[in-house]
């Protein structure tokens, strides 16, 4: 991700995008999530027919990176907020995909199962101490998730099974230190099924992606 100039607008995934106050600004670390996808995608869903959805689109900087690789895919794209939606409309329209955006609360207004379900949900614990330009730039309903960070993963892990295909890839990305907190959650709500966890470019523990792919 690149920042084109001291303005709103921000390269990601070789897209420009235009990020207004009411949404999250795109890391370069989540390139790395679009890469991952891509490699699935690609080693499993070498059918036309498959359906993509991300779950607090923000810019939409995800969905349509993934539109852009995947033109064939049905994709849909969700947040909470009409601005958001707004803005990732405006930026999807701009790049030419085809998305179908969505304002939803997690699942609350999603009505079919998907293949691929991609989310970068707020992680940042309460009280956490941010630099003064990520808290000035970055809405903080995009930043923080309650106590320990992980309160809307909590519900995502909850309402998830009832939106998978048979086989299905989850996506996820979160902070550094919460792999333990999140083996738990998965032991709760998500016993049977396999999941791995990779680490960003700097080594970090920063993405889990969940999956039943045969």
């Amino acid at each position: 991700m690149t920042n084109l100039k001291k303005s709103n607008q921000y390269f990601f995934y070789k897209t420009k995008l235009i990020v207004d106050k009411n949404v999250f600004r795109p890391r370069f670390e989540t390139e790395q999530l679009v890469d991952c996808c891509q490699e699935i995608i690609k080693a499993f869903w070498k059918e036309n027919k498959f359906s993509i959805l991300e779950i607090g689109t923000g810019s939409g900087a995800i969905a349509i990176s993934l539109a852009k690789i995947f033109p064939q895919a049905e994709i849909v794209g969700t947040d909470v907020y009409w601005k958001a939606i707004n803005c990732a409309k405006k930026n999807g329209d701009k790049a030419g995909t085809k998305i179908q955006w969505k304002k939803s609360n997690l699942f609350d207004n999603i009505n079919q199962k998907f293949n691929v379900i991609v989310a970068n949900l707020p992680y940042v614990a309460d009280g956490f101490s941010l630099n003064k330009d990520v808290l000035d730039k970055d809405p903080k309903i995009a930043l923080f998730g309650g106590k320990n960070g992980l309160d809307l993963f909590h519900k995502f892990f909850e309402q998830v099974k009832n939106f998978l295909a048979d086989r299905f890839v989850i996506a996820l990305e979160f902070g550094w230190d919460q792999k333990s907190e999140l083996k738990n959650l998965l032991k709760i709500y998500l016993p049977k099924i396999r999941y791995n966890f990779l680490k960003d470019y700097q080594k970090q523990d920063r993405f889990l992606f969940i999956y039943n792919l045969y």
